[in-house]
């Protein structure tokens, strides 16, 4: 993952594929903002990724579980970046009523222990 660039909308346009309910949703961040995708990481996950989950959170209780899988957190170029990710993604707790599951993976470098260091409690670890 050397480019972050793309990350957010990757994960946005797999959620409208796999989540139909939050198509619309994204749609309409992506028409009344065009340039939304060269913003920052975290008003992209605010606009395209919490935003939608949050408007169609009433549809989304009844289907099965959503479950983001990001694997290689430590292949992040940035350290900075590593540490946004993992704050934001800790977000995702305020849906608390939807089955919203959030897996994230890397080897336990410096940034990755200092970025859920950061969010203490918020999260369960797994040492393999």
């Amino acid at each position: 993952m050397l480019c972050t660039s793309k990350f957010i909308s990757t994960i946005a346009a797999d959620l409208a594929r796999r989540q139909p309910a939050t198509a619309r949703c994204i749609k309409d961040a992506i028409d009344s903002e065009p340039t939304i995708l060269k913003k920052a990481m975290r008003e992209q996950f605010d606009k395209l990724i919490l935003g939608p989950i949050s408007m169609v959170s009433q549809d989304l209780r009844r289907t099965e579980p959503i479950v983001i899988i990001v694997d290689a957190l430590d292949e992040c170029e940035r350290e900075d970046d590593i540490k946004l990710m993992i704050h934001l993604f800790s977000r995702t707790r305020m849906l608390q009523s939807l089955r919203l599951k959030i897996f994230l993976t890397g080897r336990p470098e410096m940034p990755i222990r200092l970025g859920f260091k950061a969010i203490e409690g918020k999260y369960q670890g797994l040492i393999l």
